[in-house]
């Protein structure tokens, strides 16, 4: 855990009484290249899976879309804001995620889609970064009745990862 050495006070005069002390926090962002993790993307569950099969038969929603959800790797540029799982007040530490693509593509259909890009802390691309897991992505992926081969593929600083999945509808 990073901290500052020291505490800034000073005083508004009329606005606050006279000693109001007032501290400043943005802890330091730990650049992605000291931290050792090396995550590869991955499409949760089977390799094969149907919406007949218990485990999965709610996973198929009213608009015909599959969902999907599994790991990818850290962009260059990913930083985080905190070196414990959690911070001072409880929440989970999140981190910034370095420019980045995940796309989908279904090979039966044709159809493609954007998981998250772009290196914003808001992508779905989502890292609580020292929790001990990789980063983690979702999306609904449209399907067609039969067998649906999905390839989901992450691209970041001139790594491309790919992962695939065979979804059967009946």
């Amino acid at each position: 855990l990073m901290t500052y050495p020291f505490l800034l006070e000073f005083s508004f005069g009329e606005l606050f009484q006279q000693g109001t002390s007032f501290i400043f926090s943005n802890p330091p962002q730990t650049p992605l290249s000291n931290i050792t993790l090396n995550y590869e993307l991955s499409i949760d569950g089977p390799e094969m899976q149907s919406n007949t099969d218990p485990g999965y038969q709610y996973w198929l929603d009213s608009e015909g879309r599959w969902f999907l959800e599994g790991d990818g790797f850290l962009p260059p540029g990913t930083t985080c804001a905190q070196r414990t799982c959690t911070d001072s007040l409880g929440y989970t530490s999140s981190a910034y995620i370095g420019q980045h693509e995940l796309t989908w593509e279904n090979m039966t259909t044709g159809e493609s889609g954007i998981i998250s890009e772009g290196s914003k802390f808001e992508s779905s691309l989502y890292w609580y970064c020292y929790c001990d897991a990789p980063p983690h992505w979702s999306a609904y992926i449209p399907v067609a009745i039969g067998q649906n081969r999905i390839i989901v593929t992450q691209s970041a600083g001139g790594t491309l990862q790919q992962d695939e999945v065979l979804v059967t509808i009946e």
